[in-house]
């Protein structure tokens, strides 16, 4: 812990004082808010450029949809790994880095912790759903969904290279990786507690955010507990498979407005009903497969609580715990950060002519 800065925990207490809570917590989210800042301006000033060069040289690519989800997708990881990344860690310099302690987690237990985070993601989509319709009564309008955008407009490998392989990869390494490290000094609980609340944050939209706000606990939770990125990755990969992949796929395969006229008469065509719920068939599956998983998930996760087995390990400078939350919340780099965030979700919601 060298730097100009050095959080020591008091003697008295062996936790950081009052000031130092606040200077730590201020410190790595405005190292957050410059991560956030720098990459949204890069990325979009680089797709810009780009954008302007394709239309000069190549303009028959503009109507490519693969081709753009690619180049976007390409210029983000440029604009993360050269200097965005670079720029969180030069801001949070004084700030310690933690790693966790490698623990090995068997196959069953890996699958124990798949469930639970399908029964958070489930639960995350049913919040998501009345969110989105609570704020589309308020104002009028429909929201649109960013990913059912991209994958309406891409091809089904794209959608697979790029929501099922590499965002977890990249998202799991920042979120995981880079920021738990970095509140792990203040202990597992911080760790968890911050690390999900941002990765949910930071998909910038109401139709993610819910759910990645749950799995964004349990994802760090896993990772603080085994010190192994590779079983979040993993656990990300099929999450996103699940409701990126499968689950677009199996409803595009019923036409419900059919299905409604089709109810709605008074003496259906036997032949067409029948069709109909043929056709409905990799849909009943896919809830049951998904509603099986989150209720043995469920029933887990009550085990784990009742028996007290969700326990937080104290960090080498726990935080102070006297107004705990005003010292970490109410700072300069919690309001930055926070700004930018309401700037995502108000983008979020302007509609596109």
């Amino acid at each position: 812990m060298n730097s100009k800065y050095t959080f020591l925990p008091q003697d008295d207490t062996g936790r950081l004082s009052q000031e130092d809570t606040r200077k730590y917590f201020s410190r790595f989210f405005l190292s957050v808010f410059t991560f956030e800042l720098v990459s949204f301006a890069l990325t979009y000033g680089l797709i810009f450029v780009a954008a302007g060069i394709i239309h000069a040289t190549a303009p028959s690519l503009v109507d490519n949809a693969d081709f753009v989800a690619l180049l976007e997708n390409g210029v983000q990881f440029l604009s993360l790994y050269g200097i965005s990344i670079p720029a969180f860690f030069a801001v949070s310099s004084i700030l310690p880095t933690v790693r966790p302690d490698k623990v090995k987690m068997g196959f069953g237990k890996w699958i124990v912790g798949l469930c639970i985070c399908m029964l958070l993601m489930t639960a995350g989509g049913y919040a998501s759903n009345i969110l989105v319709t609570i704020i589309d009564m308020i104002s009028g309008g429909a929201l649109t969904n960013p990913v059912e955008d991209m994958i309406s407009e891409t091809s089904l490998w794209v959608d697979i290279l790029v929501i099922v392989i590499l965002a977890p990869i990249l998202e799991e390494l920042l979120f995981r990786k880079i920021l738990c490290n970095k509140l792990l000094a203040l202990g597992e609980g911080v760790a968890v507690v911050v690390g999900g609340i941002i990765f949910g944050l930071a998909h910038g939209n109401f139709f993610q955010m819910p759910y990645a706000l749950l799995v964004g606990f349990m994802l760090s939770f896993i990772y603080v507990k085994t010190g192994k990125i590779i079983y979040t990755i993993g656990y990300h990969m099929v999450l996103n498979f699940f409701g990126s992949v499968v689950a677009p796929w199996v409803v595009e395969s019923v036409d419900l407005e059919k299905l409604d006229t089709l109810l709605a008469e008074m003496n259906p065509n036997i032949d067409e009903l029948a069709d109909m719920l043929i056709s409905m068939v990799p849909l009943f599956f896919y809830e049951m497969v998904v509603m099986g998983l989150s209720t043995v998930g469920l029933v887990f996760l009550i085990i784990a609580i009742v028996k007290k087995q969700i326990r937080f390990e104290s960090g080498i400078i726990p935080p102070a715990k006297e107004k705990l939350f005003m010292n970490s919340v109410c700072t300069v780099g919690a309001a930055a950060l926070v700004t930018v965030y309401v700037i995502y979700f108000i983008i979020s919601i302007i509609p596109v002519a």
